[in-house]
């Protein structure tokens, strides 16, 4: 199955009545709601299938269990911006390079989208400048 797709599977149990249940992995059984639907004709069906539904499904007759284990084709995307965890911005009014003209910056989390600079040395000679990073 490959992450988005919808897919429906049949029980092949034979010589049995319309009392077939699906169950996930869990052992929870499935039902006729959201996104994982089980039907009484003896068929389960995934809408917008997404890596985590792989896994080992039982379908369950009076007599028999039968075993299917779903494997889901795919990479899990995470979702959000990704922020780096350390930046460093350039100083302004530079005369000379030298590697005090950079201060480190940490970032304090996404929450309060806030950066501190936690290392910053003065040059004599000019006036230094930090560009402001906001996201």
């Amino acid at each position: 199955m490959d992450i988005g797709s919808k897919e429906k599977f049949r029980c092949s149990l034979q010589n049995e009545t319309n009392l077939i249940r699906w169950y996930n992995s869990a052992g929870q059984e499935l039902n006729s709601g959201g996104r994982i639907k089980a039907f009484s004709d003896g068929t389960f069906a995934i809408q917008r299938v997404e890596l985590s539904d792989g896994g080992t499904y039982q379908c369950r007759g009076l007599e028999y269990i039968q075993y299917y284990t779903i494997y889901v084709n795919g990479i899990s995307q995470p979702t959000g911006p990704r922020r780096p965890n350390k930046t460093y911005l350039d100083l302004i009014n530079m005369a000379e390079y030298d590697s005090s003209k950079y201060a480190k910056v940490e970032d304090l989390g996404s929450d309060d989208n806030k950066e501190q600079v936690t290392e910053s040395k003065e040059k004599k000679s000019g006036t230094r400048r930090c560009a402001s990073l906001r996201s």
